[in-house]
């Protein structure tokens, strides 16, 4: 964005993030800004969920400042209990988009030292380009995917495979409902879980979770999903 005439321009990058400006007029002073926000589950899952409980308990820190914006799912900067419950509805489809205008993606000035910042979470956006004096093609961008707390983010439309463990699931008819329960092989400190069901009437999903909410399960056109992030039993369901 030219600062004297308002003139903006956009364009987009390749795939490793490089971009060109062509054409562009030639003031005296510009401002640089990026901006992404769409595949807003790229890279993330109840993992996240999980990473996030245990840094509000004190059982994990964040190795990196970045994370902490990463984490502040509903844009309240800070975190707490309702960035759990706002991924959690993203998860299961509940919502399209993060609360109080939260981007899927966000873009900080890579000369910014987040790590020296009074406040994480009052970092620029943008930044002022002396086009007469500075080199600046190579003025750079770090960006951050929220919701993503593991780094699992898939850039380039490979399948990943998180995990190579098996886990083996224990399904109990019980009356009109069943139970699943999470099977021997490990602790188990979080799931992610999509049924196909065909169901009448009002279907009810409950747990002996602590906590357990209408916010951990979610029905959308016929397919159940749950995401639950404490304990052996995950759940059950009744129609």
């Amino acid at each position: 964005k030219d600062q004297s005439s308002n003139y903006q321009m956009t364009v987009v990058t390749d795939i490793e993030g490089h971009y060109e400006v062509p054409n562009f007029p030639m003031p005296s002073h510009a401002n640089l800004s990026a901006h992404k926000n769409d595949d807003i589950l790229n890279g993330v899952s109840t993992r996240d969920i999980v990473f996030l409980q245990q840094y509000l308990l004190g059982k994990r820190t964040f190795d990196q400042s970045y994370l902490h914006i990463a984490a502040d799912i509903d844009n309240n900067k800070r975190l707490s209990v309702s960035d759990i419950v706002a991924l959690r509805k993203t998860l299961l489809g509940a919502t399209k988009d993060f609360p109080n205008g939260q981007k899927s993606w966000r873009f900080i000035p890579d000369n910014f030292d987040l790590d020296s910042a009074v406040n994480i979470y009052d970092f620029p956006e943008e930044m002022s380009i002396d086009l007469l004096e500075e080199e600046w093609e190579a003025e750079d961008f770090v960006g951050i995917k929220i919701g993503d707390l593991d780094q699992s983010i898939n850039l380039k439309d490979d399948i990943t495979i998180r995990s190579s463990d098996v886990w083996s699931w224990h399904l109990n008819a019980n009356g009109t409902g069943m139970d699943f329960i999470a099977g021997e092989q490990g602790t188990l400190q979080g799931c992610q879980l999509c049924f196909d069901i065909i169901h009448t009437g009002n279907l009810k999903v409950h747990s002996k979770l602590n906590g357990w909410n209408t916010n951990h399960w979610s029905l959308n056109d016929d397919q159940l999903c749950i995401s639950c992030n404490d304990g052996k039993k995950c759940g059950s369901f009744y129609s």
